[in-house]
């Protein structure tokens, strides 16, 4: 059996009144999925990290940006999430 470890980057507006509430209240919008696929002994056989355009925040938290050292101008040249989940997914 293999392991999947992900983790997700998030990209949030800088307050409440910037929050998409529109067709549904999205808190948080995905800017980079990373991951490592693990054999039976924990060894490490793959690896995945893709950035994601972001459609909802396109402005990048001070915060977020701090915590993650992601870019506004990185996520321009990212993929749409659509792309990214196919990708990740195979």
């Amino acid at each position: 059996m293999n392991y999947i470890v992900l983790d997700l980057e998030w990209n949030m507006p800088e307050n409440s009144h910037r929050r998409v509430r529109s067709p549904i209240t999205l808190n948080g919008e995905i800017i980079q999925i990373g991951a490592v696929k693990l054999d039976e002994g924990l060894e490490e056989i793959g690896e995945f990290n893709v950035k994601v355009r972001p459609v909802f925040y396109r402005k990048m938290n001070k915060r977020i940006e701090e915590l993650t050292s992601i870019t506004g101008a990185e996520l321009e040249h990212g993929e749409s999430f659509e792309d990214v989940v196919g990708r990740f997914r195979e």
